[in-house]
């Protein structure tokens, strides 16, 4: 099987579809980062075998930690 995934160069992600005087939430800010790297920026994310790098590991790290704890304080009252 041909991975010519390998050998493409790093896609720019699509337009913003939120104008850009509107703010995201962290938790949404946090995927989105998450997101535009692993299919986007890094080539050992986007690679056929599903491995992902150490920096997508930190970003999706950093978005589980900003989801979980704004569901606690929702959570608390």
């Amino acid at each position: 099987m041909d991975d010519s995934r390998d050998r493409q160069p790093a896609r720019e992600p699509a337009a913003r579809l939120v104008p850009p005087n509107i703010r995201l939430t962290p938790v949404q800010e946090a995927w989105s980062d998450y997101v535009t790297h692993s299919l986007y920026r890094c080539n050992t994310c986007r690679a056929a075998d599903g491995t992902a790098c150490d920096t997508a590991e930190d970003l999706y790290r950093a978005f589980r930690h900003l989801a979980i704890t704004g569901m606690d304080e929702v959570w608390r009252g």
